[in-house]
């Protein structure tokens, strides 16, 4: 709990980057900074109570991973970081001056195995219904040479090619489907990274800029009360030589007084008009930088939009192609079963009736099309 919310103010961002501090604090020394089996003690040393000093703790601390911390432990949230992109840019900048090395890793120790790889795919169910077609069409030559086979088997002979030609078709629709969407999913997830590196790059500068901007007015703020010192003991000296002047007691250093007084506040009013110039372009910069984020955040909204729609088209495509898939299955099963119940008291269709396998038979393409639906993007 930070010091605003133990005194019953609202919370802020800065109590986030106090909460940080806390969690930093565990991390470098093992312990919390502040530690009382007692709830009112413990809210009154995190309302008055200075953070102690990591290196108390642990020696070894490096000395700017303690100021970080204690920065996010003010108990004056104006002192603490203006923001998180702040402490960010702190933190990489302690990444950066800390020395770079290697893991030790055991001389004993195995590498690093490449992972195994992916299994080789299965065969299409497509081939395996023209593989069928194929051996029924044989089973009716070898049963009827003379070719005067009945009209139900003429006719369930057509229809299994039928089926297995319109297998293959569906199922490279479905193939062509799935590989559009996951194009579209990759495209997508691009350009969402894209957008956030600009937003991320934009945020850092507003971030820049608005600290500057405090900077130039804290400078302002300083000016404008030494302007009204300034003015009053200009005011005095003119008085002193006025009062001279009229009692005939006027001296040079009493005029140049009244005159340095009053260049002083010329040079003042310079300086405050300078640092309010740059305050209010600064101010300017981040209105601009935060338009631009805006509308980053914006155009990322609309694209969401219309890739999910994009995507959902797809998959209902797929959808629909899959239950296309199991009509076809099962009126390639029904048709199996009617050649099946003809042929198979026929002798000189047995050698080829022993290649058929049950099993087989429900591996048809629906269930390789509903595995490719499985595979789609979400």
């Amino acid at each position: 709990m930070s010091p605003e919310q133990a005194r019953g103010e609202d919370a802020g961002p800065q109590s986030d980057l106090y909460a940080l501090g806390v969690l930093f604090f565990e991390m470098l020394t093992g312990q919390l900074p502040y530690r009382s089996s007692d709830r009112e003690t413990l809210l009154e040393m995190q309302r008055t109570a200075p953070a102690p000093k990591p290196r108390s703790i642990r020696p070894d601390v490096n000395p700017t991973a303690e100021g970080i911390v204690l920065r996010c432990l003010e108990k004056d949230v104006r002192k603490r970081f203006q923001d998180a992109h702040h402490l960010q840019e702190e933190l990489k900048a302690l990444q950066r001056s800390l020395p770079s090395q290697q893991w030790d890793v055991g001389s004993g120790e195995a590498p690093p195995q490449a992972p195994p790889p992916p299994p080789p795919p299965q065969t299409p169910g497509v081939i395996e219904w023209a593989s069928r077609a194929a051996l029924f069409s044989r089973m009716v030559s070898r049963a009827y040479p003379s070719g005067n086979s009945p009209q139900e088997i003429v006719t369930s002979i057509a229809k299994i090619w039928d089926l297995a030609a319109r297998a293959n078709r569906l199922e490279g629709e479905v193939a062509t489907h799935t590989r559009k969407l996951e194009a579209l999913e990759r495209r997508g997830r691009a350009l969402r990274a894209e957008i956030g590196r600009k937003v991320e790059e934009l945020a850092h500068e507003e971030s820049r800029v608005l600290r500057e901007g405090a900077a130039f007015q804290e400078e302002a703020e300083k000016v404008r009360a030494e302007l009204v010192a300034a003015e009053r003991a200009a005011v005095v000296a003119k008085g002193q030589a006025d009062a001279a002047e009229r009692s005939g007691q006027a001296s040079r250093a009493i005029f140049e007084r009244a005159g340095a007084a009053e260049a002083v506040i010329l040079a003042k009013r310079e300086w405050l008009q300078n640092r309010e110039a740059k305050q209010a372009a600064r101010e300017a910069t981040a209105r601009d930088l935060r338009r631009q984020i805006d509308e980053l955040r914006a155009q990322l909204s609309r694209y969401a939009e219309a890739l999910e729609e994009d995507l959902a088209s797809g998959r209902e495509k797929v959808a629909a192609r899959t239950r296309e898939g199991l009509a076809f299955e099962k009126a390639f099963t029904e048709v199996t079963g009617t050649l099946m119940a003809h042929l198979k008291g026929k002798p000189e269709c047995r050698d080829l009736m022993m290649e058929l396998s049950p099993a087989v038979a429900a591996n048809g393409p629906a269930s390789k099309v509903g595995s490719q639906e499985s595979r789609q993007p979400g």
